[in-house]
């Protein structure tokens, strides 16, 4: 059996919705392979060739105790149920199957009970003899041909004879053929035998159903050809399947080649409305930005500076742009980087007198609306800003925050007192402190150090989150020396902190970032683990700052020593980013993958009335006036096909159908199947006969708002969007 993990589905987002359903696995009948249906919603989709009259059977099995498996097949060019069926206990056993017609069939896997699970599918398959042996005898003349056409599967290959029929002479033939493709050379295929010709092995080279026509033409004389074509399997079925597993996040994609990357940070460098990559590389000695073509990558320098080391990002000089903040450790500088406009950029010092500069903010410490920097000087003990005097990049000498952290690494600025201006927030290597300074005026004039912690062993980095959800914000560090993430709770919203709370291993911790990858309204953790070369994600399992055990995301990464979180490809969601300090590669991204979150549209007839139609959309029946849910996404909503005929002039939709129905998404949590952690309001949608719509909220929004709007679906096909809206 082949052991391999199936996909979820994953759906398009819906600006840019991708037409068909997507395919966790393509088989040909008679393979075995295990899958994973990682939550109660999760459908997978199997597509296989079948041939009018054959049979199939499939075993479905979810073992001791699993859940109980459904099972539908379907017609894909019809949409035709051939079955639907759900198994008793853990298993499901469907002992023939009869294909009506020749063409592609989709095996979709659900569950029955509301489980989840690992699951077995065997499938077998019966072929009639007619399918596979076809005689014909016909009487040509001169210059007659006559046409046998056949369908043949993936991996198959045919035999074929032609001889004279009984009694008649010996006829010389010409034989060709004709594929999916066209014409099919069969030089070095045809043999002679007594009085005709043979095929006796050809590859018919498919990797799918196809249809064939051979010609016999008769080149001399009259009387009866006989033909005989037979077809088999040319090699053992294969599965071709996507292994991934169901992680939340996708493997690691490179960004850039190089090596030695050190931060790295995502913005809208070049203003075209998406986020690129900034990244320092220590040993290559530059900085560098990345721009996202949204097909790729394409790589650019900002800057040649030894030993390029802290970063960060922000419009320093008010042209609402992009501009780079770095250090170097070359020159134990702080430097700037101006953005043109486009993506070009001019450089000019801020420091030149920073022993070992190892981490720089961008912020408002002075409350004048424009960005000032906080650098932090690991070799002298010292945390300094830089008043920015003009808010054009101008920056005023030093002013010191601290001389007392041994090794500072890592400075932030956060509004730790809730009194609405920034404090400084740093950790330090050598004394294991991590401390907050306190703005004391709103200007800038920062109080003396106030100890949050001595518990993490050797900190690295350290953020400002509200882990427990309560409007302040909380502290988490992770050290490299115990390899753990830990967090302090802000206990009075004023910076009293809490003991330490774990979080997670992280082996060799170095990096730390705070986002909401699993859109559950709270904050989780992602770490780097440069002893296990690894980046690790840290759930937030109930809002409150328990932690699911941590997960080492799916690819290992050689020496990861900085993270971020960012919308790298538009989903919706938040991605993850990371810098290689080792290796050929030097910058990765892994791909959120919670497109697959259980969302349900939830369609009636009329106020009062419902009908819940899955993400999966594959196991409803469909009300009146739905045809299709061309797709669901936690972050940008549902889009419903309804009958139209396309498009008007004016480009408006041309509904066939007019009346009313009411419409709700509603949210669901993972970890509690069949409880809804969020709902919208619902609407009633009218469609007149001139082709407007009109909408009518009622109900009360439990944390969505519905808004809806007219669409167009991949295929041009006139929609309604439903999109969630924070109330």
């Amino acid at each position: 059996m082949q052991s391999v993990k199936i996909r979820t589905l994953i759906l398009a987002t819906i600006l840019g919705a991708l037409g068909g359903s997507a395919l966790d696995a393509i088989l040909n009948l008679g393979d075995s392979f295990d899958g994973e249906l990682c939550k109660p919603s999760q459908v997978d989709f199997v597509e296989f060739d079948a041939l009018h009259g054959m049979l199939g059977s499939f075993l479905l099995d979810t073992g001791p105790g699993g859940f109980t498996p459904r099972m539908k097949i379907v017609d894909v060019s019809t949409g035709d149920t051939l079955l639907d069926t759900t198994g008793v206990g853990s298993t499901l056993q469907i002992n023939e199957v009869v294909f009506p017609s020749s063409g592609k069939y989709q095996l979709r896997i659900a569950s029955g009970d509301g489980g989840s699970g690992t699951y077995s599918l065997t499938t077998g398959k019966n072929i009639p003899l007619d399918l596979l042996r076809l005689l014909d005898t016909q009487q040509v003349a001169t210059g007659r041909q006559f046409v046998e056409r056949f369908q043949a599967l993936a991996g198959w290959r045919m035999a074929v004879q032609i001889r004279p029929g009984v009694g008649s002479p010996a006829i010389p033939t010409n034989v060709t053929l004709t594929g999916p493709n066209g014409p099919i050379p069969l030089t070095g295929f045809v043999v002679p035998i007594p009085g005709g010709v043979s095929i006796p092995q050809f590859p018919l080279g498919l990797t799918s159903l196809g249809n064939f026509t051979l010609r016999v033409t008769n080149t001399g004389g009259t009387g009866d050809l006989k033909s005989v074509i037979r077809l088999q399997e040319l090699i053992p079925p294969t599965t071709v399947v996507e292994q991934d597993d169901c992680s939340l996040f996708g493997p690691a994609s490179a960004i850039s080649g190089g090596s030695g990357s050190r931060s790295v940070f995502a913005a809208d460098v070049d203003g075209d409305l998406d986020l690129d990559v900034i990244n320092t590389s220590r040993v290559a000695g530059r900085v560098e930005w990345q721009e996202n073509t949204g097909t790729g990558w394409l790589s650019r320098t900002i800057v040649n500076a030894g030993g390029a080391f802290g970063l960060h990002a922000g419009d320093l000089d008010g042209d609402l742009d992009v501009d780079v903040l770095y250090t170097s450790l070359e020159d134990n500088g702080v430097h700037w980087a101006r953005n043109n406009g486009s993506g070009t950029f001019s450089t000019q010092p801020i420091s030149t007198s920073m022993p070992v500069p190892t981490s720089v903010f961008a912020a408002d410490l002075d409350g004048d609306l424009d960005l000032d920097v906080l650098a932090t000087s690991r070799d002298d003990d010292t945390v300094v800003w830089y008043e920015n005097t003009d808010g054009l990049g101008t920056f005023a000498d030093r002013r010191v925050v601290t001389f007392g952290q041994n090794a500072p690494l890592q400075v932030r600025a956060a509004d730790l007192d809730g009194d609405l201006d920034l404090d400084v927030l740093v950790c330090s290597r050598d004394d294991d402190r991590v401390s907050w300074y306190e703005n004391l005026d709103g200007a800038g004039n920062f109080g003396p150090g106030l100890v949050i912690s001595f518990a993490v062993d050797t900190p690295r980095d350290v953020i400002a989150a509200d882990i427990d959800g309560d409007l302040d914000l909380d502290v988490a560090a992770v050290g490299s020396g115990d390899g753990l993430v830990r967090w302090f709770r802000n206990l009075d919203g004023a910076g009293t902190f809490g003991p330490p709370i774990p979080a997670g291993a992280s082996p060799g911790g170095h990096g730390l970032y705070a986002a909401d990858f699993d859109l559950d309204g709270d904050l989780d953790l992602v770490s780097t683990a440069l002893a296990t070369d690894s980046v690790v994600w840290h759930q937030n399992l109930n809002g409150f700052g328990t932690f699911a055990p941590a997960v080492a995301l799916p690819t290992s990464i050689s020496n990861p020593v900085s993270v971020y979180a960012a919308d790298l490809d538009g989903d919706g969601d938040d991605d993850v980013l990371t810098t290689a300090n080792g290796g050929s590669l030097d910058v990765f991204w892994y791909e959120n993958r919670i497109d697959a979150l259980d969302l349900q549209l939830v369609i009636g007839e009329g106020p009062g009335a419902s009908h819940v139609l899955h993400a999966d959309r594959l196991f409803d029946t469909l009300v009146a006036p739905v045809v299709d849910v061309v797709e669901t996404h936690p972050v940008h909503g549902a889009q419903v096909l309804l009958p139209s005929s396309g498009l008007n002039p004016d480009e408006t939709p041309a509904w066939a159908w007019q009346g009313t129905f009411t419409a709700q998404l509603v949210s669901w949590d993972p970890a509690a199947p069949g409880r809804p952690n969020r709902a919208s309001n619902a609407v009633a949608v009218h469609i007149q006969a001139d082709g407007q719509v009109f909408t009518e909220s009622f109900g009360e929004p439990g944390g969505l708002s519905l808004r809806v709007e007219t669409g167009v679906d991949a295929a041009g096909r006139a929609t309604l969007l439903f999109l969630p809206e924070a109330p």
